[in-house]
C-alpha cells in the first residue's frame, strides 16, 4: 500500500502537474490505470482522486481564483488569516474587487487591485478575533469577487465602482465560501443555500486588539504578493526588452550583409575597368 501510494506522487512529480491540472487531466490517470497498470496499482488513483474532492478553484473567462473555500483554523480571540491566489488568464489587464456579506469581520488586502496579463496576484483576508464559538462550527459569511477588463496601464488607484457596473460591460463574479476548521476536526461542510445578496465592500484594514503576530504574518504575506506582482511585471517588461534585441539584431545583420554584397560588386566593377 505504501509503495503504490508513493508511485502516484512520483507519477504526479514527473508529469509535474498543479492541482488545478490534475482536474483537467483526471481522465488520463483513469484510462492510465486501466490500460497500464493491473488493478494491484488502483490504490494509488484513490489518493489522485481524494485530490480532486478537498481542493476547488473556480475557473472564469477573465481570471482563475483558487480557492474558493476559504478555511480558517478558527481559535478564540485570534486573528486568522487565509490567502487566495487570482490569475489572468487574458492578453489584457483585468481589475477586480471583493465584497462580502460582513464588512466588519473581515479585512482584505488587497481589496482592488490590477492583475497583470497571464500573471498572478495573492490576496491575504483575515479574520477579525472572534470571542465566541461559532454554532456548530458553520459560517454563513460569503465574498464575492467581481472582474472586468481594464485598459492597458491602469493603476490600481484608477479602479473605480463605476468600473463594475454591469451596464458598462461585461463583470464576472465569482462567489467564495468561508470555511472554519476546528484544531482537531476535518472541515465543516457548509449546506448550500439561495443568494440572498447583501455584499458590501470589504476593508483594508482591521482592528488592533488581535495578536501582534498574527497582524506581522498577514503583513509579511501581503509583502510577498506586492514582490511576485512586481516580478512578473519586470518578467514582461524584460521580454519586451529581449524581443526589441532580437529585431535590431537582425537589422545590424541585414545590413552589413547588404554592405558586404555592395563592395564584392565594387571592387569586381574596380577590376574590370583596370583589365
Amino acid at each position: 500500500m505504501k509503495f503504490n501510494h508513493y508511485l502516484s506522487l512520483y507519477l504526479i512529480s514527473l508529469l509535474n502537474l498543479t492541482l488545478s491540472e490534475l482536474r483537467i487531466t483526471s481522465k488520463f490517470f483513469v484510462i492510465l490505470n486501466v490500460y497500464v497498470f493491473s488493478n494491484t496499482f488502483s490504490s494509488q488513483f484513490v489518493f489522485v482522486a481524494s485530490l480532486f474532492e478537498t481542493h476547488k478553484m473556480s475557473t472564469g473567462e477573465f481570471l482563475n481564483v483558487d480557492p474558493v473555500e476559504m478555511k480558517f483554523p478558527f481559535e478564540l480571540k485570534k486573528q486568522i488569516s487565509c490567502s487566495l491566489q487570482v490569475s489572468n488568464k487574458t492578453e489584457s489587464h483585468v481589475a477586480f474587487k471583493i465584497k462580502t456579506t460582513n464588512p466588519k469581520k473581515y479585512c482584505v488586502r488587497p481589496n482592488t487591485g490590477i492583475v497583470l496579463p497571464r500573471s498572478t496576484c495573492d490576496i491575504v483576508v483575515t479574520m477579525q478575533a472572534q470571542k465566541e464559538l461559532p454554532a456548530e462550527m458553520q459560517c454563513k459569511d460569503k465574498f464575492l469577487l467581481q472582474s472586468v477588463i481594464a485598459p492597458a496601464g491602469t493603476n490600481p488607484k484608477d479602479i473605480t465602482a463605476e468600473m463594475f457596473n454591469k451596464d458598462q460591460g461585461k463583470v464576472e463574479e465569482c462567489k467564495l465560501k468561508v470555511v472554519y476548521i476546528s484544531p482537531c476536526q476535518p472541515p465543516s461542510p457548509v449546506a448550500e443555500e439561495a443568494d440572498e445578496g447583501g455584499f458590501s465592500p470589504c476593508t483594508n484594514t482591521m482592528d488592533n486588539s488581535g495578536s501582534d503576530a498574527n497582524s506581522l504574518t498577514a503583513k509579511l504575506t501581503e509583502g510577498k504578493a506586492a514582490a511576485v506582482q512586481q516580478g512578473n511585471k519586470i518578467r514582461q517588461e524584460l521580454d519586451v526588452l529581449k524581443r526589441d534585441g532580437k529585431k535590431s539584431l537582425g537589422v545590424s545583420i541585414t545590413l552589413v550583409i547588404i554592405i558586404g554584397v555592395v563592395g564584392l560588386v565594387m571592387g569586381y566593377l574596380f577590376k574590370i575597368k583596370s583589365t
